[in-house]
């Protein structure tokens, strides 16, 4: 804009007097006596230049606002600040809020200009500022004098003036002076000026002024209408796959294009509209709420990174539809701003087609009208995906209809890190808070949906959407925002209060985190972070609005901090490849908010005292029952029907679930934890010994009631027997039934290598009976019979398969040592591990061993000769030696072979397969149990039958695991 450089001309570039925008870029002012004059709500402008005017920029109002990149060259005043907020409360058009980053200002007298530095006053936030050859850097043009001097070269890191909130929480205002500045990672920067830090990155539009037409694929010549009745799906994705096979730009004429499946927008695509060119989703393949869908995918998920250019669109619907994202983005750039969109928008009703205007859905109508729900979300960035946006408005119809997309959140980052928002706007759904948030919507179908739990239910003013949510991520940064609650139910009363809700921005687990210049309008708490203290509006008053310059709370320490961080049992990236849909993904993936110790609830177990009182209390937090009961209720409804890596995908969550219900269950008198009132009960051998007053106390009923109950408990024959028995004896009633098992059971093996059996002919029979009387170890006994529950009371009847017997077998205690034995019983050291592979290396489990088995040991090897190689040898590894199936130290395969895939490695003895091998050959050779084959050689598969067929020769296999070659560390 050329404008005559005269001392009094009166010419202004752009006079810009009101409006709620909005955006300016990449434009050069010479000359004037105002480059530019401008007023406006909110407001972003970047890489504006000013050459010889008197006055290279004037701001004369705002609530927010942002410049970025400007260059003032040879003016008499660079930035003019007038007007103030006009105190607290002032309803006036003066200035609220403003930031101006990597800017120079050279050969210019007065570099800024302002009459704002003044408690309770705009907030003024300078960053990444160069003054070349300036005489005041910054003037107080009410004072007279300058706040910031100027000279040849002036940097200026972060320099400003207005109420703070810092690094620990505590507020103040700050008058004229440096404010800690945003960490600037390499991902976020782009050029550098002499003597300055990176400038954050940009990059304007594409224009495309070197593409040949024969470049440019025209949508209406290729055969899409744009009528607003005609289904362009399949045409769009025909023109737009061949476009990115070709490199070629495709072109959207002005019109309606209807979307009833999902467009599919492939890498390598360039796309630009004309005057919004619109996309518009409808029909049943967006309708479903609980199924949310794709009207337009940017990318897939598994794409490489690449290129995205769209510009001059807009993403809009047809109602109803209440499963509609509008775009979903996928796309990774391949380098720094490769895949971005422009000037391109979201619309939600209010418009002719929409079906979602002021006749079909009234405000206060008493009920919600299904028919306008109108999305379940605006602008999904899914996990891994980046993307340069600039000026991109999401707008869901106020004027028409006031139907939120979804209404729990405007703008939300989650799990995210190297997050830049320059001047970011929001408005609060104005038909909140009835229904009260997330009404009417289903939570749990996107990551980290909030729940508003924590409300309390009289609080109406909670139940409004959150503005900002930044939750669990690093590396953000807000340069501006304004964030505007103006009704209540439709109402403007709470307007004049300044409390429509009670919420705006919330922060959880994050670090890293800058928020510069915030202005909010009737929101009672600004900034909320997690079991932290709001920041209050009322504290932060600024004319019209309430600002706060820098909240930093999160700039060098996690803010927001919950109790737990959590953990994941399954992430998005891990679940990519399962065929299940993307909302039964999200509930797989959602963090569970607990103590880590929880985790280890995944495997199935009786859930006893964990020993320590301080564990206990944080294990059964109130909160991570929550968290638990709220994703299985997720995967049970996104879930049905579907399985995950052969579980069904309850089965991690339900466990986890149970056994903090069965870890935490109180007794109801005292209070106390029953699994520790439980461990201090009378010691005996069996259940039926127990004194009746403790067989029949609450918790114990409870917690074996409560095993019961669930199909995700450790429940089973034993346990069944003994509530049976509780029952009777306290004269209770309940089910005692074993419910239907989760996961498939691996058929029971009919193989017995010794081919011999012993049937108990009494009830009470115990394993060290059996053992005597047969001649074998009682350790033997138990893990070569499944069957048996219990060493102290096997019941009568019991077909028991006899392990292979000892050449000789003696007695221990709990108080015994293996060298003890060895040197009582004249046995070469080490012949008590090798003759019982079960023990441990240092002996430790023999007492538990003799508490829970029996006492008999075998002191000779089992049906066979043996000899003795010396300390701590194992001797051959490749002939198969006759034990139970373990082994202790793990060896290497034989020479030449070849493991199969999937085969432990942690195995002390090894067979490679030969022609004429069998299954039952192999585990008779090597004294293993055929379910303890298969288990440690998965590629042979779970049926017995099929076991030989899947043998492979010249492969090795493990016939002898190493105890603990699932990695427990248990008997």
């Amino acid at each position: 804009m050329l404008i005559a450089v005269d001392a009094n001309n009166t010419g202004q570039g752009i006079y810009m007097e009101n409006g709620s925008g909005g955006f300016l870029a990449d434009l050069t002012f010479v000359g004037g006596n105002f480059g530019a004059y401008f007023g406006n709500q909110q407001f972003t402008t970047s890489h504006l230049v000013f050459v010889n005017s008197n006055t290279a920029v004037q701001v004369h109002w705002d609530w927010a606002w942002t410049m970025h990149d400007f260059v003032i060259e040879g003016c008499e005043n660079g930035l003019v600040v007038t007007g103030g907020a006009g105190g607290d409360h002032s309803t006036g058009q003066s200035l609220g809020s403003l930031i101006l980053s990597d800017t120079i200002i050279a050969n210019t007298p007065n570099g800024i200009v302002t009459s704002l530095h003044a408690e309770n006053s705009t907030s003024f936030l300078l960053q990444n500022v160069g003054f070349f050859n300036v005489k005041t850097a910054v003037t107080d043009s009410i004072q007279k004098n300058a706040l910031l001097a100027g000279g040849n070269e002036v940097y200026v890191e972060s320099w400003g003036f207005g109420r703070t909130t810092n690094k620990n929480g505590a507020a103040t205002f700050v008058n004229g002076q440096h404010i800690p500045a945003m960490n600037r990672s390499e991902a976020l920067t782009g050029v550098k000026n002499d003597k300055m830090k990176p400038n954050l990155f940009t990059r304007r539009r594409p224009k495309y002024y070197d593409v040949s037409s024969g470049k440019i694929m025209n949508v209406r010549a290729l055969g899409a209408k744009g009528d607003g009745k005609t289904d362009d799906t399949a045409a769009l994705n025909s023109i737009l796959s061949g476009a990115a096979n070709t490199s070629s730009i495709v072109y959207f004429p002005f019109g309606v294009y209807i979307i009833k499946d999902t467009l599919r927008v492939p890498m390598a695509s360039r796309i630009i509209g004309q005057a919004w060119s619109q996309l518009m989703g409808t029909g049943p393949n967006f309708e479903d709420e609980t199924k949310p869908r794709a009207v337009v995918q940017v990318g897939r998920p598994q794409d490489p990174p690449g290129i995205i250019e769209i510009q001059d669109m807009m993403f809009t619907v047809s109602g109803p539809t209440a499963g509609a994202i509008l775009l979903e983005w996928n796309a990774r750039e391949s380098i720094k701003g490769s895949v971005g969109m422009w000037d391109s928008h979201f619309r939600v009703g209010g418009a002719i087609g929409s079906n979602l205007q002021k006749n079909d859905c009234p405000e206060n109508s008493g009920k919600v009208n299904p028919k306008c729900k109108a999305g379940s979300m605006l602008m999904h960035l899914t996990p891994q995906s980046t993307a340069y946006l600039e000026n991109v408005w999401a707008w869901v119809a106020d004027h028409d209809l006031d139907d939120s997309d979804r209404p729990q959140i405007d703008i939300y980052v989650s799990d995210a890190t190297n997050i830049l928002m320059g001047m970011i706007q929001t408005e609060s759904p104005y038909y909140q808070p009835v229904p009260h948030a997330p009404q009417p919507f289903q939570t749990g179908l996107f990551p980290d949906d909030p729940t508003f739990k924590d409300c309390s239910a009289s609080d109406f003013r909670c139940y409004s959407s959150w503005a900002l949510r930044v939750v669990d991520s690093s590396a953000v940064c807000v340069l501006g925002a304004g964030l505007y609650s103006w009704f209540s139910d439709y109402s403007q009363e709470c307007v004049k209060t300044n409390d429509c809700q009670r919420r705006g921005v919330e922060v959880q687990q994050s670090s890293d985190l800058w928020i510069y210049n915030l202005c909010t309008k009737a929101i009672l708490e600004m900034v909320t972070p997690t079991g932290g203290v709001a920041t209050l509006a009322k504290n932060n008053v600024n004319g019209f609005l309430s600002s706060i310059l820098a909240w930093l709370e999160g700039s060098e320490d996690v803010t927001g901090r919950r109790d737990f961080p959590g953990f994941h049992v399954h992430t998005l990236q891990g679940l990519r490849n399962q065929a299940v849909p993307d909302t039964c993904k999200t509930a797989l993936s959602a963090k569970i908010i607990c103590d880590n110790w929880v985790y280890n609830f995944q495997e199935p177990a009786y859930r006893g005292s964990l020993g320590n009182t301080t564990l206990t209390d944080s294990v059964c937090d109130k909160s991570c029952g929550e968290s638990l009961k709220s994703r299985f209720d997720d995967l049970s409804s996104a879930c049905n029907g579907y399985d995950v890596a052969g579980d069904i995908p309850t089965l991690h969550g339900g466990r986890m679930w149970a056994g903090y219900n069965e870890t935490c269950v109180k007794d109801t008198k005292t209070s106390e934890y029953c699994n520790e009132l439980i461990l201090d009960f009378t010691t005996v051998s069996s259940i039926k010994d127990m004194p009746r007053a403790e067989m029949c106390s609450e918790c114990y009923i409870k917690r074996l009631a409560m095993m019961q109950s669930s199909p995700y408990s450790y429940y089973s024959d034993m346990y069944k027997e003994d509530l049976e028995l509780v029952y009777k004896t306290c004269g209770k009633s309940g089910p005692t039934d074993i419910p239907p098992p989760l996961v498939s059971e691996p058929e029971q093996s009919t193989l017995c290598i010794s081919e011999n059996y012993y049937t108990t002919t009494s009830n009470g029979e115990t394993c060290e009976q059996v053992a005597y009387l047969n001649n074998v170890s009682t350790v033997s006994l138990y893990h070569t019979n499944p069957q048996i529950f219990d060493c102290s009371d096997i019941p009568s009847g019991k077909k028991l398969c006899l392990p292979l017997s000892c050449g000789e077998i003696i007695a221990f205690s709990k108080n015994d040592t293996c060298m003890g034995l060895e040197e009582e019983h004249k046995l070469q050291p080490g012949d008590i591990r090798r003759f019982n592979p079960w023990i441990t290396f240092d002996c430790g489990n023999l007492k538990g061993a003799s508490e829970f088995f029996g006492n008999v040991l075998c002191a000779a090897p089992q049906n066979g000769e043996y000899k003795h190689v010396g300390p701590g040898e194992c001797g051959d590894t490749t002939t198969p030696h006759p034990d139970i199936g373990y082994t202790l130290d793990p060896v290497d395969p034989p020479k030449g072979s070849t493991v199969a895939t999937g085969t432990t490695a942690r195995c002390g003895r090894w067979h490679v397969a030969k022609e004429g091998d069998s299954c039952v050959t192999i585990c008779l050779s090597g004294s293993i149990d055929i379910a303890l084959f298969l288990a440690t050689n998965p590629t042979l598969g779970t049926s017995y039958a099929k076991c030989t067929s899947g043998l492979v020769q010249g492969k090795a296999y493990c016939t002898g695991p190493n105890y603990y070659w699932q990695g427990r560390d248990e008997l």
